[in-house]
């Protein structure tokens, strides 16, 4: 299975149903609560801010990620709450989702910085200012992303330099 085998749309916070808003909020928790142990209110009031990209497959939510507007969490737009399913892990989706994330975020922000967000523990893993040209937050959640490869996948995509980061954030993605 590849990132083609899968459905994906955007999706604004108005646009979710009901359904598809339960199933986002209980990936989430599966994951950041149950599986990673991390211990944060993940329902943080941006969602309603977002940009939602969503990964499909037979009508089960497999990936996610939420896509912030500048000035809403930061001063630049925010990639985070990057997820993908265990058993959909090792395929690539985490790039997948990803470099989607900086393609929306570079064609709806055209001049703005972005910021990633991972989480603490797999700091080293991620990518900082000096790596790619992108910033990289170190709490948001990553989980079946192959960080150590992360570094060359953002260095393909380089921003122009009117657009490099600035920093790094320092809560929850």
């Amino acid at each position: 299975m590849t990132a083609e085998d899968i459905s994906w749309i955007w999706k604004s916070y108005s646009e979710l149903r009901k359904d598809e808003l339960y199933e986002i909020l209980k990936f989430r928790q599966e994951i950041f609560s149950v599986e990673q142990q991390s211990w944060y209110l993940d329902v943080d009031g941006l969602d309603k801010e977002a940009l939602h990209f969503l990964g499909t497959s037979n009508n089960d939510l497999v990936a996610y990620e939420r896509l912030v507007a500048p000035g809403v969490k930061n001063l630049h737009a925010s990639l985070g709450r990057i997820l993908v399913h265990e058993k959909y892990r090792g395929l690539g989706l985490g790039h997948y989702l990803v470099e989607e994330g900086m393609k929306k975020s570079k064609n709806i922000f055209p001049s703005m910085l972005i910021t990633l967000s991972a989480q603490e523990h797999l700091e080293g893993h991620t990518p900082g200012p000096h790596h790619g040209g992108m910033a990289a937050d170190l709490r948001g959640a990553h989980p079946a992303l192959p960080l150590p490869r992360l570094p060359a996948l953002l260095a393909s995509r380089r921003m122009p330099e009117a657009q490099s980061p600035a920093g790094v954030q320092d809560h929850p993605g």
